[in-house]
């Protein structure tokens, strides 16, 4: 499996050579790249074949009429190619990384693009594009501009929203939830601990909740808690330390 592998990844990245060359010698050009990739490399045909055609286009639109030149080394779309030309990430993993580096380009140093897109090409290689948002955050943090972390979390803020309830089958209570990186962090320190598997300590029998499970009671410790703080006028008066809830139907109550 790892040899096939090999020849597997050795072959796509000579497959996007080739279509530099046939664009190189006037064999294709521009949009028709596309159809041509889809002519020529059928297995392209299910998935694949857009990225191919957009990464050689966005090559080879750095050639003069008298010379083939390559982009820059340092420059996004020089990272990129490198990786894809020597196997290291694919023609579509490529271009994620190319939409992610041009929305953070914005926000970082300059002399610090080279680093990020470097990170994000190793970041994608070992677990797939759909990682490299996750981190965002720490390169705005180290390598921004001044005050681009923040600017971020300020421009979030207003897209951050907790939705009304919304009872579901067997009467569970839906929400739907949209933090900032500086909430979901705040969130995850208060439950993180609390969700964790709590083995009985007397039987040792395990924890057999699921992880959500554990997650929702977390969160609702975590309110119930709050509540209860909030109860008293100061620090030395929080209000009981057990607060019972009694639910009465209204016939037993009349």
């Amino acid at each position: 499996m790892e040899l096939l592998d090999e020849v597997a990844a050795r072959a796509s990245a000579a497959r996007v050579v080739v279509v530099l060359e046939a664009v190189r010698r006037g064999e294709v050009a521009g949009s028709a790249t596309h159809a041509w990739v889809r002519q020529h490399a059928p297995s392209l045909r299910q998935s694949g074949a857009a990225a191919v055609a957009r990464i050689v286009v966005d090559v080879a639109a750095g050639d003069t009429p008298t010379q083939r030149r390559d982009p820059d080394p340092d420059s996004p779309l020089g990272v990129v190619w490198s990786a894809v030309r020597t196997g290291e990430v694919e023609a579509h993993t490529g271009c994620a990384v190319l939409r992610e580096t041009t929305r953070l380009a914005p926000l970082l140093q300059p002399n610090a693009i080279p680093t990020a897109t470097a990170g994000l090409v190793a970041l994608a290689a070992e677990h797939g594009p759909a990682v490299m948002r996750r981190l965002r955050p720490r390169l705005l943090a180290e390598h921004g501009r001044d005050d681009a972390l923040q600017d971020l979390h300020t421009c979030l803020a207003t897209a951050a929203r907790l939705s009304m309830p919304h009872i579901e089958s067997a009467d569970l209570t839906e929400y739907q939830l949209w933090m900032t990186p500086e909430q979901a962090a705040t969130l995850e320190a208060a439950i993180g601990p609390l969700s964790a598997p709590a083995p009985n300590d007397e039987t040792g029998e395990p924890d057999l909740r699921p992880a959500g499970q554990r997650r929702v009671e977390a969160l609702t410790a975590v309110c119930a808690t709050a509540t209860t703080l909030h109860t008293g006028t100061h620090d030395t008066d929080r209000g009981p330390d057990t607060t019972l809830h009694l639910t009465i139907p209204l016939t037993d109550l009349t």
